[in-house]
């Protein structure tokens, strides 16, 4: 059964085989919508607002999904054929967060780990943060976390 997995309550679409393999996805393709309810797994990374800060999900939660977060991508350059040397530019305000996410800023260093992917009109892309959801949580703080964490109710 292909775009389907099975989970610990029951089978349930496999979100991830529809997302692409770069961080921004238009709202319109976001695998979830607003006012969904979803089960955010045990272990997820959570986000929030609350003077605790993050935290990690200590059991899973059902929640009702109130923003979207669509990530964050970058365009780092061009290839206009597979087989030509891509062409990398690089943009100064961005340094910062690819080198807190990647622990290098060094575009030939990313494009030889695979961390750029390529589009299909040569655009090469280069990921900054996955898709994710939010909710209210406990005491009205806003919680968030990535779509890998999160799957629909049965």
């Amino acid at each position: 059964m292909t775009g389907w997995k099975k989970t610990q309550t029951g089978i349930v679409p496999d979100i991830m085989s529809t997302l692409p393999k770069f961080g921004y996805v238009e709202t319109h393709n976001h695998p979830f919508k607003v006012g969904q309810k979803v089960r955010i797994r045990k272990g997820a990374k959570i986000g929030s607002t609350a003077p605790s800060g993050s935290r990690t999900q200590g059991r899973s939660q059902t929640v009702e999904i109130q923003t979207l977060n669509c990530g964050r991508s970058v365009c780092v350059g061009y290839q206009i054929d597979e087989k030509d040397e891509p062409k990398l530019r690089y943009h100064t305000k961005i340094w910062d967060s690819v080198e807190k996410i990647y622990g290098t800023s060094d575009l030939e260093t990313l494009y030889l780990q695979g961390h750029i992917t390529r589009l299909d009109n040569g655009d090469l892309i280069l990921k900054l943060e996955d898709p994710g959801v939010q909710w209210a949580g406990a005491g009205g703080y806003w919680c968030w976390t990535d779509i890998e964490n999160v799957e629909l109710c049965s």
